[in-house]
């Protein structure tokens, strides 16, 4: 329980806290570790917010490649 209360403790929560967010985020436009570092730069909370309001990465067409004829 004391592990908790050390500096060492605070440290490690907030790290998980800032992985938390990241794994959340990690479909979005950022991804896993431009929410991490946000996170880490930031606040896990105030990164939270963002990754709630981040929208999805913009979706690309599937190119389509002209059917060729069959050989014979």
């Amino acid at each position: 329980m004391h592990l908790l209360f050390s500096p060492i403790g605070a440290a490690l929560l907030y790290i998980g806290l800032a992985m938390l967010v990241a794994l959340v985020g990690r479909g979005r436009r950022m991804g896993f570790w431009g929410f991490f570092w946000a996170s880490l730069v930031l606040t896990p909370l105030v990164t939270g917010f963002f990754v709630l309001m981040a929208g999805p990465p913009p979706r690309v067409p599937l190119r389509r490649t002209p059917r060729k004829p069959p050989t014979r």
